[in-house]
């Protein structure tokens, strides 16, 4: 099957405007998890192309999101991805209520007096799925609700499952961000790609992904895991997790459109990948890995550390493993004018680009 994007639309700067307007601001964006704004004044910011907001646990006011700029003199407020400290921008230490009203401002004198609603920051609706936080920062006219529909349970559910965040980490990919898209949509590749890897070590690509589900992009869909010696090996010595909150037999992929990935090994880790776009060639993953919640676990925390290095080292292999992939394939769409296809097994990509098409208003696919 010709699939309806052209190597044309991962590689010109121009029409990479058009898709952050008319996809990334016309939808509810995934910005981080709840349990990383678990204290007052925690922060965690969110850049792409050239945009930067942040949100922050306010306290009894709880999560707020406010773009990352300072209405005195255009400061970034917060420079580093995540951390601990006031809404204060650390120019002229102007500082900032849960509404964005600067409260040591009118204290100043300026040239001047500017009206109070100029100096706020722009604030943006924020809803909480599960562990998961959404900022609007286009005023969609849809409800979180709307967009997600039945992945909205999905993510709730997930959430019950996520114990201790093992890491955090960002990557920088030179690549179009909706090649990291459609590399988690399918696992054609994986057997040559990862066959030393997901494979071997743990029985995860040999047979393609069942029972999906698909909802405004967003899609869902399990790959079976075959028993071999290393996984029954690895499932006895993880014994002591098996009264963990999610369970399932499965690898366990979610894509929430258009930028997050989602994924849970048998609901004994859980891997969250997200993909903010720098330009048309380049793109920042931004990764999350998750131990499972069991009642107990501190009981185990000698064993479980140790496995969490594995989860962490295992799962960088995977990634890296694909980066070099798509970035390879990002420098051969510079040089292509034919059409792309897809394969039987890519019709997550297929359902993919029906709704990215759909969303892209002003280019007649």
């Amino acid at each position: 099957m010709i699939q309806k994007l052209t190597p044309f639309h991962y590689t010109n700067k121009e029409y990479f405007e058009t898709e952050i307007k008319d996809v990334f601001e016309a939808n509810w964006q995934f910005a981080c998890m709840k349990s990383e704004l678990s204290e007052r004044f925690s922060y965690f910011v969110v850049e792409y192309n050239q945009n930067s907001y942040f949100v922050t646990n306010t306290g009894k006011d709880g999560i707020r999101a406010f773009k990352n700029v300072c209405s005195h003199r255009a400061n970034k407020i917060f420079i580093n991805d995540f951390g601990k400290r006031p809404i204060m921008c650390l120019y002229h230490n102007w500082t900032y209520n849960s509404e964005g009203k600067p409260i040591n401002a009118f204290a100043k004198e300026f040239f001047e007096t500017p009206e109070e609603s100029d100096l706020l920051l722009d604030q943006y609706e924020v809803q909480i799925v599960g562990d998961f936080v959404f900022v609007n920062i286009g005023k969609s006219a849809k409800t979180i609700e709307d967009q997600l529909g039945i992945f909205y349970n999905k993510l709730i559910d997930i959430s019950e499952g996520l114990g201790k965040k093992i890491t955090y980490t960002c990557n920088l990919h030179q690549c179009n961000w909706k090649l990291l898209s459609e590399n988690v949509l399918e696992c054609y590749h994986c057997l040559p790609v990862h066959k030393n890897s997901l494979v071997e070590r743990l029985g995860i690509g040999l047979k393609p992904f069942v029972n999906f589900d698909f909802f405004n992009g967003n899609s869902s869909g399990h790959l079976p895991v075959e028993k071999n010696e290393t996984s029954l090996k690895r499932k006895k010595i993880l014994k002591y997790l098996d009264n963990r909150e999610f369970k399932h037999d499965t690898y366990y992929h979610l894509f929430i459109y258009p930028n997050l990935f989602i994924s849970s090994t048998e609901g004994i880790s859980f891997y969250i990948g997200h993909a903010l776009p720098n330009s048309f060639c380049e793109t920042n993953l931004r990764t999350r890995y998750f131990e499972c919640k069991i009642n107990n676990m501190e009981d185990y925390r000698n064993y479980q550390d140790v496995v969490n290095v594995d989860i962490v080292n295992f799962g960088n292999e995977i990634l890296n493993e694909d980066k070099e992939i798509i970035q390879n394939v990002q420098k051969g769409l510079t040089m292509s004018n034919k059409s792309l296809y897809l394969n039987k097994e890519e019709f997550r990509i297929k359902e993919f680009h029906e709704h990215y098409c759909s969303q892209i208003n002003t280019y007649d696919f």
